[in-house]
């Protein structure tokens, strides 16, 4: 097998694999279950949740998944405009609604919530397969260009950063 084909299966074999929880059917990759510790629906929150999966980062479920939600109900239009933020406010410039980025395609074909875990393991495959080439590129050996892209792949920042757009 070719070098740099054997690296993109492994390195995608590793990035559905970080991933592979929320791939099971009924699993999302979502925090938004944070919600249901905060009013107004606190007092419905189901018995079988303890605590919140991530009760430090609620941007991804209270902006970046309602803006692309917001972008899916308007397809095939591009909303320039969101009307339901303040009195209104630009929606295609704004640069955390993602709206033309191709992380997002998976979303725009099959739904927001069974896309979420296969838009998160494209871009740590694809941050893992650049540095694999950026490395094969300054001259680094296989395997020493394999170990780069795992390594920044899936960093402690690219998984912190995966839902945002930006």
């Amino acid at each position: 097998m070719r070098p740099h084909l054997a690296a993109a299966l492994i390195l995608a074999l590793l990035s559905l694999a970080f991933v592979a929880p929320a791939l099971v059917p009924g699993k999302v990759l979502s925090n938004s279950d944070s919600f249901w510790f905060k009013a107004p629906w606190l007092a419905e929150r189901p018995a079988s949740l303890d605590r919140p999966a991530n009760p430090e980062f609620d941007d991804a479920p209270s902006v970046l998944q309602p803006f692309t939600s917001y972008t899916i109900d308007h397809l095939p239009d591009v909303p320039l405009w969101n009307p339901h933020i303040m009195t209104g406010r630009p929606f295609l410039a704004n640069m955390q609604s993602a709206v033309f980025s191709p992380f997002n395609l998976p979303a725009y074909l099959f739904g927001l919530w069974g896309a979420l875990a296969w838009i998160a393991a494209l871009k740590l495959f694809t941050a893992a397969y650049g540095t694999y080439w950026l490395g094969r590129r300054v001259g680094m050996g296989f395997a020493g260009a394999l170990l780069a892209g795992a390594t920044f792949g899936l960093s402690l920042w690219m998984v912190t950063w995966i839902s945002y757009p930006h």
